[in-house]
């Protein structure tokens, strides 16, 4: 049966391939993205398998160097800076290991996956303009994504809460393998899904999947000066399926992405802009998209309390009261909360097997003893790397790593904030938000937004401050839009 994960990987990847062959650069783009979020594991056997994001990401390696032959794309500054900060950060991690790691030939596979990250964006961000050359945009491309990411997660999260049994044997042929089948360990042994996984082999992504894509849709739609239903109703959608997973992430971050897009939006005087019936639709977007999370949550919590998932819904909603305890799963001891073990928590063994695995605490006592340029990017003390992108480039390649992912995030961020781009700005934010929890800058789950981001207008990068850049909610955004 494992032999199935490896032709669907394979199929999509030739479908790939004939899209660009047939220059059908809106279908590849907004497939590759697809790809990216929701291929299954590329199966060696039975329990071992290889992340199919390498396989996609050496598939648009060759045909991003056939259009860059053909001159059909270009690199631009953003780019140019990715690659610097790429290069830099790798210099650290090598450093650390070689410093004060334990270096085996095998760790290598570990700066593979920084690159493989690194290059998948990168193409991807070289080809999205592509489609957007053939009439299309760079936005309508991600979105098209996007409604097809929520479509296939969607089915997998309706079928894992009606049917364990081929929930979880679906979801066990499909995305698990090696060192990935905890988490649907855990529902094993339940004997029932207390969470919605989608098409992943936990639901931590699939929340962070949700998050990204309900900033992106927040962000962008109330860029127009009229009501957008279809994105109104995708983002209602990624509320409704991201609270599914009980995922502190999106619980959180989504309160955290409307409260950051309201502060922008009075720092620029928003509603004080342009015509009264204009300003007016812009501040009812707004408040739609916040009523939709409002009413998300309340939806969330009837219907999981009606299917005997209410101990999940008093345990994680129960960390918008206390923001603080959400940390303690990964940070332990390390941010101050008054939770107790056991209090609130549901009668489930999902929350205790996420606690146990994303305990960071014996990661920050190596870090402590190397706080500079770290050990690298492998466990020296048999401590746990898996929950925090934050704590593992800080383990890897010290404060300098630390400073060198800040240092360009932050550019990123600030350019989009010059230019009034509100939709990229808010997924940078998401980004930062997602790798509290989880090394969400190694997933391919988020290689797609990564690209929106750098696909943005090269005087994104080169001119961000310029008084004709465009307003917070214009008439749209640069790279196509």
């Amino acid at each position: 049966m494992w032999l199935l994960n490896d032709a669907i990987v394979l199929l999509t990847l030739a479908f790939l391939l004939v899209l660009f062959l047939r220059r059908r650069y809106t279908g590849l783009a907004a497939g590759a993205a697809v790809a990216y979020a929701c291929l299954p594991v590329v199966k060696t056997s039975e329990i071992a398998g290889i992340n199919p994001a390498y396989f996609v990401t050496a598939l648009l390696l060759v045909l991003t160097a056939i259009a860059l032959f053909r001159r059909e794309v270009r690199f631009h500054r953003g780019h140019w800076w990715f690659l610097g900060f790429t290069a830099v950060s790798l210099l650290f991690f090598a450093l650390g290991w070689l410093v004060n790691g334990n270096p085996q030939p095998s760790h290598l596979v570990h700066f593979a996956g920084v690159g493989q990250y690194a290059a998948g964006a990168l193409c991807l961000s070289l080809l999205l303009p592509l489609g957007a050359g053939q009439g299309d945009t760079v936005r309508r491309i991600l979105k098209r994504a996007a409604a097809v990411i929520l479509g296939i997660n969607g089915v997998f999260a309706v079928i894992q809460l009606s049917s364990f049994p081929l929930g979880y044997t679906m979801t066990s042929l499909l995305y698990t393998y090696g060192g990935k089948t905890a988490p649907l360990a855990s529902m094993a042994k339940l004997g029932y899904f207390a969470r919605a996984f989608g098409a992943n082999y936990t639901p931590i992504n699939l929340g962070i999947l949700c998050l990204l894509i309900g900033g992106f849709l927040m962000g962008g739609a109330v860029l127009y000066r009229r009501w957008r239903w279809s994105d109104f109703t995708l983002f209602t959608a990624a509320c409704l399926l991201g609270l599914f997973s009980f995922s502190k992430t999106i619980i959180l971050g989504i309160f955290v992405l409307l409260a950051a897009l309201l502060l922008l939006g009075i720092g620029q005087r928003l509603f004080r802009r342009g015509r009264r019936p204009e300003k007016t639709v812009r501040f009812a977007a707004w408040g739609g998209y916040a009523l939709s999370v409002l009413v998300s949550f309340a939806a969330v919590g009837i219907v999981a309390g009606s299917i005997g998932l209410s101990g999940q819904v008093r345990y994680y909603f129960g960390f918008l009261i206390d923001p603080l305890a959400a940390f303690t799963s990964r940070y332990g001891g390390a941010i101050p909360s008054e939770e107790k073990p056991g209090d609130g928590r549901p009668m489930d063994s999902a929350d205790s097997a996420e606690k146990e695995e994303g305990n960071m605490t014996d990661a920050l006592d190596v870090v402590k003893k190397h706080p500079l340029i770290g050990v690298g990017p492998a466990a020296v003390e048999n401590e746990f790397l898996g929950d925090s992108q934050v704590i593992l480039v800080w383990h890897d390649g010290g404060v300098l790593a630390v400073l060198a992912y800040g240092a360009f995030y932050g550019f990123l961020l600030l350019c989009f904030i010059g230019r009034r781009e509100t939709a990229r700005m808010l997924l940078v934010l998401g980004m930062g938000i997602a790798c509290l929890s989880v090394p969400a800058l190694t997933y391919g789950c988020t290689t797609p937004f990564l690209a929106y981001c750098l696909a943005a207008a090269p005087e994104t990068f080169e001119h961000p401050w310029r008084k004709e850049s465009h307003r917070l909610f214009g008439p749209g955004e640069s790279g196509g839009e």
